[in-house]
């Protein structure tokens, strides 16, 4: 593919002058945040590094990495009662057996309300624990019965081509078949940089008698740096209305700075896949780096998403992105915020996707920031915010900065994939710690 940008199969190398970094005034508004759920760590869950999900009637769902039963992290659902209040039950305790563990992304339902995502260790291939994709059920006496769908095995050295250790949520094409990425695996040896591979993206299929077939639609390839194409993808996957896959990943690329990649069906079963790269911050200074999150389009097919890293003439704390096809099929970029701006005030990492409302606004986390010298925080620059931000009629973004953990009870660290964000404008998710110690539910009114 050579060494420039790809997307779809032309090249286009992006200036200075085609990016946008519009002048923001950042707000920190007084929204108020409620916790809905303090983790205590033990059989109740611990460490949530997931969005959340919500059925019919309100309630939520989600994961945590660690605690429940046996050690292995839980499924969790938050009823919503009629007082207002949220009370917590563990609908699964992973780590019994042959069962995963350590879930580590947002789940998705379908249709008759059972409840599908994906363990990052654990399964049926012991000794080797790489991971799971699950199904959950509900059943009349409301208990929750678990189907393993496929249990990932990949051992260093070649031999065995499947995935190891998805972090990413499962998305359902209109068949029912279900998508999504492995960090690693894909195929390897020792000789080379992943070892056994730099992920995959997979398909799961099901069959009449209730089983589920997994088929590899992408292995990404081995070598350090310098590739075409992206290496260790930790996002899942978004289908646009012609049926192709889009995602991130987290380096590789010409300049091991990450990727967006789309993959589009053939009729012979085959995926064809296209990339577009991110520059290094030392060649292109205002773009981003090393996207960890995945993406979602806009109503006029825009792709917005964000890295961790870039955005600043000296490295920068991650951005915001939007992407778009040209008339001449070309893909220019936009930053549509890069952070901190202001510093102490903005956020700073983003690990999180944004999600897009009915209007258009974007909503997200940050890992940390929107502090200074905050005692209670890992990174001295805060303990993470939640923030929006809005389009303008001259293209520029406004942002505001809806809340500013203070490592406390309210919570530390969001580091989840995505937020939920509500009809009102509320915006709910996770923190990976503080609270009494193991994380927390939060809701941020607007």
């Amino acid at each position: 593919m050579g060494r420039g940008r790809y997307f779809t199969g032309t090249v286009r190398v992006l200036t200075i002058a085609m990016i946008t970094i519009a002048t923001r005034t950042g707000t920190c508004a007084a929204s108020p945040e409620q916790v809905l759920y303090a983790f205590q760590g033990g059989s109740d869950g611990e460490f949530p590094t997931a969005g959340l999900v919500a059925d019919a009637q309100g309630n939520l769902y989600g994961t945590t990495t660690g605690g429940g039963a046996f050690a292995g992290g839980t499924v969790f659902k938050l009823t919503h009662e009629q007082d207002g209040s949220w009370s917590e039950s563990v609908i699964h305790s992973f780590g019994d057996g042959n069962d995963g563990a350590n879930p580590a992304a947002s789940l998705i339902f379908d249709k008759s309300g059972n409840l599908y995502g994906t363990t990052t260790a654990g399964g049926a291939n012991p000794p080797i624990s790489d991971g799971t994709a699950f199904e959950l059920s509900p059943t009349s006496s409301g208990e929750w019965t678990e189907t393993i769908l496929h249990s990932f095995n990949c051992t260093e050295g070649p031999g065995d081509n499947d995935g190891c250790q998805p972090y990413s949520y499962l998305v359902f094409d209109k068949d029912g078949d279900l998508y999504g990425t492995t960090l690693e695996g894909g195929g390897g040896d020792f000789t080379t940089f992943c070892q056994n591979g730099c992920g995959t993206v997979f398909e799961l299929s099901p069959s009449q008698n209730g089983t589920w077939t997994e088929k590899l639609i992408h292995t990404f390839p081995n070598g350090e740096g310098g590739t075409a194409d992206g290496q260790n993808p930790y996002a899942g996957l978004t289908f646009d209305n012609e049926g192709n896959l889009y995602g991130t990943t987290w380096i590789g690329g010409p300049d091991d700075a990450g990727t967006v990649f789309r993959l589009t069906p053939s009729a012979n079963g085959q995926w064809k896949e296209n990339v577009w790269s991110f520059k290094s911050t030392v060649n292109d200074p205002p773009d981003g780096a090393n996207p960890y999150a995945s993406v979602i389009f806009d109503k006029s097919g825009h792709l917005f998403g964000t890295t961790r890293d870039g955005g600043g003439q000296v490295g920068g704390y991650g951005t915001v992105f939007e992407l778009a096809l040209t008339s001449q099929g070309q893909v220019q970029e936009t930053v549509v915020h890069a952070f901190p701006t202001p510093r102490y005030v903005d956020g700073e990492l983003p690990l999180t996707a944004v999600t897009m409302d009915a209007a258009g606004n974007l909503y997200g986390a940050t890992s940390v920031g929107g502090g200074e010298q905050e005692p209670d925080c890992f990174d001295f620059d805060g303990c993470g915010v939640v923030y929006k931000l809005s389009p303008n009629s001259d293209g520029s973004w406004t942002e505001t900065v809806m809340y500013q953990f203070s490592g406390g009870s309210d919570g530390s660290e969001p580091s989840l994939d995505r937020v939920l964000v509500d009809s009102a404008g509320n915006v709910y998710g996770t923190t990976s710690i503080g609270g009494i110690g193991g994380g927390v539910v939060f809701k941020v009114t607007p």
